[in-house]
């Protein structure tokens, strides 16, 4: 995504990519993305083994199990935007 050419001029499609990425970001659980962050460094550079594992599937698990998660679910399941992306669109208007 972020290796993706861009043809100068015009800059607008620069722009319109770069809008593009922000949206994507600020439509996830806000919560949630910097959870996934600190995943990433706990596992970086670990060894894998039993113990890695157990840390990531608790770590998982406890994500899922916050109220943004559950939140993120019962919209998914209701075939709706959650909570949060809602709020960024009335911001917007």
């Amino acid at each position: 995504m972020i290796d993706t050419p861009v043809a100068e001029p015009p800059l607008v499609e620069l722009d319109n990519y770069i809008d593009g990425i922000v949206t994507a970001l600020l439509e996830n659980a806000p919560t949630a993305a910097g959870k996934a962050r600190q995943i990433v460094f706990d596992v970086a550079g670990a060894a894998l083994g039993d113990e890695l594992i157990q840390h990531t599937v608790r770590f998982i698990a406890d994500i899922r199990d916050s109220d943004e998660g559950g939140a993120g679910l019962s919209a998914f399941l209701q075939k709706r935007p959650p909570a949060w992306t809602t709020a960024i669109t009335e911001t917007e208007s």
